[in-house]
């Protein structure tokens, strides 16, 4: 669990600028696969959820719902020089 200090706004003005905390837990559900929640602790429903599975030594993919509701798909390929 970790508590992130924020600093929220849409332009570079400091008088729009919101202080804020984002809370992250993270969990292990099994030996491949890693489970994450973060959300914004200033009554604003901002919250991400990360679902990441190593497929192998080499391959591992996550996949993601954003904090606009969207959903991604990541893959990795770890490569040894």
């Amino acid at each position: 669990m970790q508590i992130t200090p924020q600093l929220l706004g849409e332009n570079t003005d400091l008088q729009q600028i919101q202080a804020g905390a984002r809370l992250t837990v993270g969990k292990r559900i099994s030996s491949r696969a890693f489970l994450t929640y973060a959300r914004s602790l200033r009554g604003l429903h901002h919250e991400v959820i990360l679902l990441e599975y190593d497929q192998s030594d080499r391959l591992s993919w996550i996949i993601s719902r954003n904090e606009d509701r969207s959903f991604a798909l990541d893959f990795r390929v770890r490569h040894s020089f």
